[in-house]
């Protein structure tokens, strides 16, 4: 999932985190949650009870409690026009894109303003400069933005000498361990052993689920992508037959984006409902470390 944290390296210390502008939708909150926010925590615990914000927190909860019951996502998606053939054939050749098909996603051109949205925050700071330049009718360029199927930029590696530590840190959460190795090295009369490491694509990607379309990834672009004028986008799409295909830790309550009155991801920019918030950054690290032990006598 393209998580809120990905965005610039940010740098700090545990008792004074960088922070980042955010879009918080504090009108689907629970009252506590939203003053949390708003206050510029994401931790759990007792609220700093700040009367401004949990007045902000109220009304915004007030405009959401009176809109109308339901949303309008009739015909939502439409077929991929065939200026896209020769992208959508690159993407099934890359090895991210070739194992979503595998699990039944499908690419289609989605209204991204009638999607409803589930994740609480969107950092803001990176979303513009990610779209720059894109224009509504240049669905090619969309396209490499929502569905890339470039490998995306290898994570920086660090080597502490002293500790015999290597460090991978990148502010994107989709940077993960994927695999091992162990080589001859002849030169050194030596064998290589490690880890491969690589930050996994991400893809812009809407679940339907009980008739529902909901943004799963993507919430950095699409939020870019809005804030341009794009409404229209290609993006995976695959339907979901149950809860647990769509819920994921950290998300605004069922009930919030099940209901009668959703969030669209238009709401991130809707002062109403929506605020800017700041929190601190959070960033992604694998450690390896290489220790000499001695057993015995």
């Amino acid at each position: 999932m393209e998580n809120n944290h990905e965005g610039p390296a940010a740098s700090g210390s545990a008792n004074s985190p960088i922070r980042r502008p955010a879009r918080a939708l504090i009108g689907w909150l629970p009252e506590i949650q939203g003053e949390m926010l708003l206050s510029g925590t994401i931790n759990s615990g007792p609220a700093a009870q700040v009367p401004e914000n949990l007045e902000r927190a109220r009304q915004a909860r007030d405009a959401v409690a009176a809109r109308t019951a339901g949303i309008d996502q009739a015909e939502l998606t439409l077929n991929p026009p065939p200026e896209l053939d020769d992208h959508i054939a690159k993407l099934r050749e890359s090895p991210g894109g070739a194992s979503m098909f595998l699990e039944g996603w499908q690419v289609a051109i989605v209204d991204l303003s009638r999607v409803c949205g589930f994740q609480p925050v969107v950092f803001t700071d990176t979303t513009a400069e990610r779209v720059d330049g894109i224009k509504a009718d240049d669905m090619l360029g969309i396209a490499a933005i929502t569905l890339p199927t470039e490998q995306a930029e290898l994570p920086k590696i660090g080597f502490d000498m002293a500790k015999q530590v290597f460090t991978v840190l990148s502010p994107n959460p989709n940077l993960r361990i994927v695999g091992n190795f162990m080589s001859e090295a002849p030169e050194a009369q030596a064998t290589g052993i490690g880890f491969l490491v690589r930050i996994l694509p991400s893809f812009v990607k809407v679940v339907v689920f009980q008739g529902r379309y909901i943004l799963t990834d993507g919430y950095h672009r699409a939020h870019g992508l809005l804030g341009r004028g794009i409404n229209m986008a290609p993006v995976f799409v695959k339907t979901a037959n149950a809860i647990e295909e769509v819920a994921l830790p950290g998300m605004l309550p069922q009930g919030a984006y099940l209901g009668d009155r959703p969030p669209l991801l238009t709401d991130y920019h809707h002062d109403v409902v929506a605020s800017p918030v700041q929190l601190p950054a959070a960033q992604k690290m694998i450690v390896v470390q290489g220790f000499e032990l001695g057993f015995g006598g």
